[in-house]
């Protein structure tokens, strides 16, 4: 079947986050016309045409009486339907609309003035549309009969909203136990026995029951354990918001490996004096930081400003005082200067701050003090009579006077004062003069980016000799293509080509540096570029850089071009990224079949959702690592158990007992194999000595019901998994990477093909974390450099050689262009 917006063969999920048994709100928004709105106004447009009529002397027509009650229940217009209801009081009518009246709206509202309990019950179990039977729920009082409809109603959502009204705790633990999760999370949400609902938030195998049950606890120690030890990232978070006490918090910030809750956890502490311990004790500044701007205690901190030792610390305290008498004497007598630049830049006197900013300190001191003054002519003279360039720059930037920066362009030596003032400058004049003229790159550089769209912004591009003033002047200039195609060819930077190539159309020439310029990034710039569908598979099947071709592959939706990359492509990412692209269950099939190589047709192979299609390949008469791979996709146990029985290859038998284990929770992920085999590069270790890898895999899940006719007893269930995966990389002195990697979340149109995997009523589709190797390679290897960096750039990982070539492409070395992009950018 096929549904508007999915995937021919699936259904496409259009609902957020399922809430299966809340049947509040069902008269809200768009709320049906009452009584005074739908008859009376018949009535009021017959009186105005009668007015209008006396008025123009017209012979007034009969009065029209106003239809009967009778009348307006039998008109055609739900409408007026629903307004005569309001005045019905008799059961049998009420009972007639409610069960026979085609619109929904109409039969819930009979169904909210029935007082018949039976017939209620009735309703609840019978066949009328959901909307209906949870409007009678609604209505009923009985616990009998509440208990009846959450055992036998034929929609989940109907049982759910009986057991939330139940008050029986008996009943309640009965449905806590029950296989449905929405009927588990409904029992979590009504129950007050406090034990079953600690046994929910801490045994319950299902995320959005335990989510539930969190929100219920109280125990703070609990809620902690809970934030600490739960695999499901929203169940961590919603006991986090429940825990109040400062200690619990503290500990969390201190103690959560994962550290996803870290921050969280850290914006939810009020004691000053935990702050003030994290702030001493965390070694993540960033978190160190967090914690000092959270601090609002001002005895606190003009203690810690005046006493305590670490320097850092003392800043940070410096910058979040108000006492403007502590401040000054900071700002003259704290031993650092980075205490005292901190204190200034609190200080509000003009005349303490000129007093500053004239004296005799440290440049880095008065620099601060000048940057808070306003007074036009006090940054005059220091601007350009203070003998420190740090202060003089400092008052430069401060001021708004264009005067005053023309006079310190003329006269100033020194380069960075010089070229803050140019970049202050409006005058076409004397900023051609600098940006053609003035032997300083910097200070040329800052008068070319204010340089108007012009001849000399041309000249300065052409032939100044500094790549930076070259960029600044490119940045100014549109609509010259011929001009940006000789610049994108020719130029000897990369950061300049990348900038021409940047305001390329061409799509021709796009694809030719693409696919020649000795640069990844222009590469790869050049590729952002192309939007001719031709152009980008040529990109693909010619590109020596692997990279290069995985990014093109996003950007492709020929099915075709993705099946020749799929079943070709020497490069393992490469083909999986256009195996993610393919949504059509045949072509995958016959990749599966036909792909070029081994390795190719097992990804394909892992990328098959039918479980038929899956088992067919498992007892198949197939290469052995295809057979296997087909194996490791099957979710159904019954197949697997008897794979396991019946094969003769004693390696199918182990993949189907290996795949029985990690169903039950036993998992094997090759992404932590991938980074262990990074760990091991002999540049890495030379540098680092013995490197630790903390890879963990969490999971969030959506859950969504497709849009199904009113009367449909089992609409269509889809279950989005997204893989949550936290990577550390640690050495001897301390963490080198941390990330986390989400899986895609779930969206309102997903689509489910028909052969996915059925687990309690739902489609399960996963959405995996992709682990940017390439993000973690770079990390580790941001400090080598000379004989180290270029061993990295010969490592047999192409992750690490990917890497390190990239990042001695970026470093300064004399040469040209370079026309072709041989092998050994990307091997």
């Amino acid at each position: 079947m096929a549904f508007p917006g999915g995937v021919s063969g699936g259904f496409p999920i259009r609902f957020p986050r399922e809430q299966p048994f809340s049947s509040r709100g069902l008269w809200d928004g768009a709320r049906p016309p009452s009584a005074t709105a739908v008859v009376p106004r018949l009535l009021l447009a017959a009186l105005l045409g009668l007015l209008a009529a006396a008025l123009a002397g017209q012979t007034l027509p009969p009065v029209l009486p106003a239809p009967s009650l009778e009348a307006a229940l039998a008109d055609p217009d739900p409408r007026v339907r629903l307004a005569a209801l309001d005045k019905v009081q008799d059961g049998g009518t009420l009972e007639r609309f409610a069960l026979g009246d085609p619109d929904v709206e109409v039969r819930c509202r009979a169904v909210s003035k029935i007082g018949d309990g039976r017939l209620l019950e009735r309703i609840a179990l019978g066949d009328a549309p959901e909307r209906v039977q949870l409007q009678a729920v609604d209505a009923l009082a009985d616990q009998r009969s509440l208990l009846e409809v959450a055992r036998r109603a034929p929609r989940e959502a109907v049982r759910a909203a009986a057991v939330l009204r139940l008050a029986d705790p008996v009943r309640l633990a009965e449905f806590a136990r029950d296989p449905n999760w929405v009927l588990r999370k409904a029992a979590a949400a009504a129950t007050h026995d406090r034990a079953l609902v600690v046994e929910l938030a801490l045994d319950d195998p299902d995320p959005y029951v335990r989510e539930e049950a969190a929100g219920r606890l109280e125990d703070q120690d609990l809620l902690a354990r809970i934030v600490l030890k739960d695999p499901g990232r929203m169940v961590r978070f919603r006991a986090l918001g429940r825990i109040t006490r400062q200690d619990l918090l503290e500990g969390l910030v201190l103690r959560d490996d994962a550290g996803d809750a870290r921050e969280a956890a850290l914006s939810l502490v009020t004691d000053s004096k935990r702050l003030l311990f994290l702030a001493r004790t965390l070694c993540d500044p960033k978190l160190r930081q967090a914690a000092f701007q959270r601090l609002n205690d001002q005895d606190l901190l003009r203690s810690v400003a005046l006493e305590e030792p670490d320097t850092a610390l003392r800043a940070l305290a410096a910058a979040r005082l108000s006492d403007q008498r502590l401040l000054e004497n900071l700002a003259l007598g704290d031993p650092s200067p980075l205490v005292r630049a901190a204190a200034v830049q609190r200080v509000a006197d003009p005349a303490f701050l000129w007093g500053v900013a004239s004296g005799s300190g440290a440049g880095a001191v008065r620099a601060a003090a000048a940057a808070r003054l306003a007074d036009a002519s006090l940054l005059s003279r220091l601007a350009e009579g203070d003998p420190s360039p740090e202060v003089r720059l400092a008052a430069v930037n401060a001021s708004t006077d264009p005067a005053l920066a023309a006079r310190v362009v003329a006269a100033e030596r020194d380069p960075r004062v010089r070229a803050r003032a140019a970049g202050k400058l409006s005058d076409p004049g004397p900023l051609a003069k600098l940006a053609t003229g003035d032997p300083e790159a910097a200070v040329r550089r800052e008068a070319a980016a204010r340089l108007p769209d012009g001849p000399v912004r041309r000249r300065v591009l052409l032939g100044d000799p500094d790549e930076g003033v070259r960029a600044a002047a490119l940045v100014g200039l549109s609509g010259d293509e011929a001009l940006f195609g000789r610049v994108a060819l020719s130029d000897g930077s990369p950061a300049v080509r990348a900038g021409a190539v940047a305001r390329l159309a061409d799509q021709p020439l796009l694809g030719r540096i693409a696919l020649s310029d000795a640069s990844s990034e222009v590469r790869m710039t050049a590729l952002k570029r192309i939007t001719d569908p031709a152009v980008l598979a040529g990109v693909v099947r010619r590109s020596a850089d692997w990279v290069l071709r995985r990014c093109a592959v996003t950007k492709i939706s020929s099915p075709a071009v993705l099946g020749e990359v799929a079943a070709s492509d020497s490069d393992a990412d490469v083909r999986e990224e256009a195996l993610g692209r393919i949504e059509d269950a045949d072509l995958l099939a016959r990749l599966a079949r036909t792909a070029a190589t081994s390795a190719a047709r097992c990804q394909a192979v892992a990328h098959v959702m039918d479980q038929g299609l899956l088992e067919k390949i498992a007892r198949g008469t197939g290469e052995e690592s295809v057979r296997l791979q087909a194996v490791d996709g099957l979710g159904d146990r019954a197949i697997l158990r008897d794979l396991a029985r019946a094969a003769r290859d004693g390696a199918l038998r182990d993949a189907a007992l290996g795949r029985l284990a990690a169903l039950e929770g036993q998992p094997r992920d090759p992404r932590n194999l991938a980074l262990r085999m990074i760990l091991q590069d002999l540049a890495l270790q030379r540098h680092y000595g013995e490197l630790d890898l903390d890879f963990r895999v969490g999971t969030e899940e959506k859950r969504y019901v497709r849009e199904a006719p009113e009367g449909t007893v089992s609409p269509e269930k889809g279950k989005v998994v997204a893989e949550v995966v936290t990577v550390t990389v640690r050495a001897a002195s301390g963490v080198l990477f941390q990330k986390t990697y989400l899986g895609s979340k779930g969206h309102k149109r997903e689509a489910f093909l028909p052969g996915a995997p059925v687990v309690e009523g739902y489609r399960v589709k996963l959405h995996p974390a992709d682990v940017d190797y390439l993000e973690v390679c770079a990390a580790l290897l941001a400090p080598l450099d000379g004989e180290l960096l270029r061993l990295a750039g010969r490592s047999g990982n192409k992750y690490v050689r990917t890497a390190a070539c990239e990042k001695m492409e970026k470093m300064p070395e004399p040469g040209g262009p370079g026309e072709i992009a041989g092998e050994g950018s990307r091997p």
